[in-house]
């Protein structure tokens, strides 16, 4: 006769509840090792502030705040394999966009977080509109006056168990900024780059 607390399929109560608790300890424990591994919660909302703290104090042009935020200063341009390296050189770049860009913005933040896998670095990765008017010589193009509006992603990375920077790398489309300038306007009438989102 089968026990009034053992199911169809063998199964008491108890061994069920006891497995739950197993699968639900599993559950956990890989939840853990995944947590510090990347370096757990903490260290997640510390890099986050880090990186808020790093495009507020650029729109502040509080370059020397945002510099603190680096353990190694370095930027990265995909879209035209320029590379800041140290911190002079990235000051450099810094003094150079407020000179081109004094009223330089950038909003619309969408901040995500990325952790590394193997050897791979962790990373914020930011979406974000950035604005600004050229008054100033850009890249030796002598100042335009002209407005420029491009969606951008940055890809901010961190070295192992630290919450300060050692990379951003700068995704954008550079075409977006020369026919907005009026470099290359002429090529396609009428259009002035990717819509806002």
């Amino acid at each position: 006769m089968q026990n009034a607390r053992e199911g169809p399929s063998g199964l008491t109560r108890k061994r069920f509840i006891g497995g739950g608790i197993a699968t639900a300890a599993a559950l956990l424990k890989g939840s853990t090792d995944a947590k510090a591994a990347s370096g757990g919660d903490d260290l997640k909302q510390r890099r986050l502030a880090v990186v808020r703290r790093h495009m507020t104090t650029e729109n502040r042009d509080a370059f020397r705040d945002t510099l603190g935020t680096f353990e190694t200063p370095r930027y990265e341009f995909i879209a035209t394999g320029e590379l800041d390296n140290g911190r002079k050189a990235v000051a450099r770049y810094y003094n150079e966009m407020r000179s081109a860009f004094p009223d330089q913005h950038t909003s619309d933040w969408r901040m995500r977080y990325a952790p590394g896998e193997g050897h791979d670095r962790d990373a914020v990765v930011v979406e974000f509109l950035f604005t600004g008017t050229q008054k100033g010589v850009f890249r030796g193009l002598p100042p335009t006056g002209k407005k420029v509006s491009c969606r951008m992603t940055a890809f901010f990375f961190f070295p192992k168990g630290s919450d300060q920077l050692d990379d951003e790398r700068v995704y954008f489309d550079a075409g977006t900024f020369l026919i907005q300038l009026g470099v290359i306007s002429k090529f396609y009438p009428g259009w002035t780059g990717p819509l806002p989102h």
